[in-house]
């Protein structure tokens, strides 16, 4: 009976090593070295090493439903909050890639700021 238990496990277990696919690093257009490099980081797989990785179809589902909200999230930061995303997914077989191109828009720039301190330290040079 064991060994019908044993058989039936390996046996589904099959399907699913099956639909992993190779998923190559992604692409990323649109950006100079630097912002690339942060965007990259904010949208890594934590199994993420630079190189080829095997992903379920499952997971690289829901990875790339997040994917445009965590490029233009990571990119608030540095002053750009009408950022254009868009990515897709480039499939060869049991291989894919994912491509994204970015359009920064106009950062958001300070132009003038005044700080007013009130209340009991507002006399206090330190502050």
């Amino acid at each position: 009976m064991r060994w019908l238990l044993h058989t039936l496990i390996c046996l589904c277990a099959v399907p699913f090593a099956a639909m992993a696919i190779d998923l190559a690093p992604v692409k990323i257009n649109g950006l100079d070295k630097k912002l690339e490099a942060h965007v990259r980081s904010a949208i890594a797989l934590p199994e993420d090493t630079g190189k080829t990785l095997q992903i379920t179809e499952g997971r690289l589902s829901y990875y790339m439903g997040s994917l445009d909200a965590l490029v233009e999230d990571s990119l608030e930061p540095m002053g750009f909050y009408d950022v254009r995303v868009d990515s897709r997914l480039v499939r060869n077989g049991d291989a894919a890639q994912i491509i994204i191109d970015i359009d920064l828009g106009e950062p958001v720039r300070v132009r003038q700021s005044n700080l007013r301190v009130d209340g009991p330290g507002a006399n206090d040079r330190i502050i």
